[in-house]
């Protein structure tokens, strides 16, 4: 766990000085991180979570059904544990910022299918519906179903992205988020 959270930091730290150094406007936010249930039955797995990151040094709260209530606006949750060093932010503003730094020798194909690839001795080959790239390496962004191409198992992974729950919008808030 505690090399998992370096990482993570990792993550977090490349990001923020991304955020930084461009001025980006994603609604960045240091809100930390719940991790809350319904379920009554699930207070020794709580417990027991806390005291592993307790050990680790990491700093943790457990939540009762009020404090829950009073942080997520929902009083769906009976219990949960908080931790800092979690993240919230616009995903869609932030890519987008980091699409206008690319460098000039970048060029950005959105929304095009990767009909075949084919890896030569010394490129790789991919044909989409309206162009083409060979290169010498290339990451492939798609889905958790990047192995039906072909693709070694051990050489991708799926990468999961996490919502959050809000009060009910009002009609102004609503609206500016663009409905």
């Amino acid at each position: 766990y505690k090399k998992k959270t370096d990482i993570y930091k990792l993550g977090i730290n490349a990001v923020k000085k991304f955020v930084e150094e461009h001025q980006v406007d994603c609604d960045w936010n240091t809100a930390g991180k719940y991790f809350a249930s319904s379920k009554k039955e699930d207070k020794k797995i709580l417990i027991k979570f806390s005291d592993t990151l307790s050990k680790l040094g990491f700093e943790n709260n457990l939540c009762n059904k009020e404090t829950l209530k009073k942080q997520l606006g929902t009083d769906f949750y009976n219990l949960g544990l908080y931790t800092k060093g979690g993240i919230l932010l616009n995903p869609g503003k932030l890519v987008r910022a980091m699409i206008d730094a690319l460098p000039n020798n970048v060029e950005l194909i959105e929304n095009s299918q990767l009909l075949e690839w084919e890896r030569n001795t010394d490129s790789i080959f991919c044909k989409f519906k309206n162009n083409n790239i060979s290169s010498k390496r290339i990451i492939f962004c798609t889905n958790a179903f990047l192995k039906s191409l072909g693709i070694k198992a051990n050489y991708n992974f799926p990468l999961t992205l996490t919502a959050s729950m809000t009060r009910s919008l009002t009609e102004e808030e609503f609206f500016s988020i663009g409905k």
